[in-house]
């Protein structure tokens, strides 16, 4: 086994020492007090869970508190990544409107900045990207929309087909129409907005809530929907932005007073709707000046100097690129070297349900837990650091949490580039897997390499006489799944052992299996045996 998998072994005996209940139990300790933990747990108790919307505050492992001044009296204001909770001090402790959000959407786009009811401090609309990739630079910003909070007359019935640029040039794509989500479907008097149904519907879904831990059907996000999200301020515009590296995604973005909600047809049905990253914006905004407009200086002419020998460029930096998104979960950083500590966290479990977790090496070995441990009894797993060491090969990791009653998986990637590095070569395109295929451990493929839909036969040696073997499957990108998920029949296939230590099964592939390179794994279920197969898909 590689030195590297030895130190993904320890990290998984040390997250087997950590993954107690009380590890989920004491990630409720982030909130700055009682009433934002309680306006936290309403809405974003249930993410991750199948087909549960996606975050309204967001992971509070990676929110800020922030002592501030408002009105020239001190306050404590919490920033998550969808939001800021302020607390209403004109409401009675566990009010349900005792926690209060500023309203970051018309700050960001005015360039103003609220310390007052009647307050404003001076500093200057965003040139955050709006949605999307924070490093897109196509995608328009707060500051784009500076000039389209004008008032608008009403479109009931007609569809949102305006299209917006980086510039704030606007336009009009009338193949919009056609998509249903688009179609205007209530129109706000007050601020002389149309909001289309995309969001209308997702404003006023009903759904499980949690109030003092007891869970209920209600008005899901707030009541009235506009509480903590604010009426419109501009209409809905059409852009193009990065969505997790790939450009040129179509995206409908509204700004209303507090938030902002965009709609991507494209995105799976639970997260074609979500809430922007106002929160995490506003924050780099007040703190770090981001955003702030660049003005080139002006040459001043002086007196000739002498020549000098010119500077050579600095390096690039490292290659972070090709890091999928995470899947119900999150890490932070993703990209870092050898010797880095990454921090996990892992949603939408059921409580106290078994979990197994495995991680998947760049050249897609697995090596993980035989055995589920015991669960949350929240669900949740947050704060989960891990150290690396040099021995870790270079490449994209993943970590996956698997549920043993609901099935549920999370994963996180993370990329080791090397130190002062411009990263690794260029991944082999598919269409020439066959010939860089790593030799496999313990077992052969037969064939190695073929098309979908092409039947392989695995042999895995090595293992004890007429033991159960567990099995995964890597695909090209690294995300583990079962057999079923890529066999032309669906179905699981289990192995074990013969009498001779010997593993063998057949597998024959769907037609739309993707291409790249495969991996799979027998482990021994009652040892610490691996035999890891290598095939292609071309």
């Amino acid at each position: 086994m590689r030195k590297y998998t030895q130190s993904a072994l320890a990290l998984v005996l040390l997250l087997a020492m950590v993954l107690t209940p009380s590890l989920s139990a004491s990630a409720q300790s982030g909130f700055a007090n009682a009433d934002f933990a309680a306006a936290w747990s309403r809405t974003d108790f249930i993410v991750g869970t199948p087909g549960a919307h996606g975050y309204f505050w967001g992971p509070v492992n990676t929110s800020q508190t922030k002592d501030e001044t408002y009105n020239g009296q001190p306050r404590t204001v919490q920033y998550f990544d969808k939001g800021r909770m302020e607390l209403n001090a004109a409401a009675p402790a566990g009010d349900k409107y005792r926690v209060l959000t500023g309203l970051l959407a018309n700050q960001l786009i005015s360039g103003n900045q609220q310390t007052g009811d009647t307050n404003f401090v001076t500093r200057w609309p965003a040139e955050i990207p709006i949605a999307g990739d924070a490093d897109d630079a196509n995608a328009p910003t707060y500051a784009s929309f500076h000039n389209l909070m004008v008032n608008a007359n009403s479109s009931l019935n007609g569809s949102a087909v305006s299209t917006i640029s980086r510039d704030g040039t606007t336009g009009a794509d009338n193949s919009k129409a056609s998509d249903t989500g688009s179609v205007i479907a209530y129109y706000e008097s007050t601020t002389h907005h149309n909001i289309p149904a995309a969001f209308w519907t997702f404003l006023n879904q009903k759904g499980p809530i949690q109030v003092n831990g007891k869970v209920m059907q209600n008005q899901t996000f707030s009541d009235p929907w506009f509480y903590y999200t604010g009426l419109p301020t501009t209409e809905a515009y059409w852009a193009k932005v990065k969505i997790g590296g790939q450009a040129g995604v179509d995206v409908l973005i509204q700004a209303f007073e507090r938030r902002v909600l965009t709609y991507v047809p494209s995105a799976a049905p639970a997260y074609r709707v979500q809430w922007g990253n106002i929160g995490q914006h506003y924050f780099g905004w007040l703190y770090n000046n981001a955003g702030k407009p660049t003005t080139p200086p002006t040459a001043t002419p002086g007196p000739a100097q002498p020549t000098n020998t010119p500077v050579p460029p600095p390096p690039p930096g490292p290659d972070c690129s090709g890091i999928p998104a995470p899947h119900t979960a999150s890490v932070t950083p993703n990209c870092g070297s050898p010797g880095d500590t990454f921090t996990f966290s892992f949603f939408g479990f059921q409580p106290n349900e078994g979990i197994s977790f495995w991680f998947t090496d760049p050249s897609g070995a697995v090596v993980g837990t035989a055995r589920p441990l015991a669960g949350s009894p929240t669900g949740r797993y947050d704060g989960l650091a891990f150290p690396t060491d040099a021995n870790f090969a270079l490449g994209i990791w993943a970590l996956t949490f698997h549920g043993s009653t609901s099935t549920h998986e999370s994963i996180a990637w993370f990329k080791l580039v090397a130190k002062n590095s411009a990263g690794q070569p260029t991944a082999v395109p598919a269409a020439d897997v066959c010939s860089h295929l790593p030799a496999s451990q313990n077992g052969t493929v037969t064939p190695n390499c073929g098309s979908g839909g092409t039947s392989f036969q695995f042999t895995g040696t090595g293992f004890a006489a007429n033991q159960e073997v567990r099995l995964w499957l890597t695909t090209p990108d690294q995300a583990v799944v079962p057999s079923s998920a890529i066999t032309s029949d669906g179905h699981e296939i289990q192995a074990h052992s013969d009498g001779s230590g010997v593993v063998q099964i057949g597998l024959r592939t769907g037609s739309a299996i993707p291409k790249g390179l495969w991996v799979l794994t027998f482990h021994e279920l009652d040892g610490h045996h691996d035999s890891i197969l290598y095939f292609g898909i071309h």
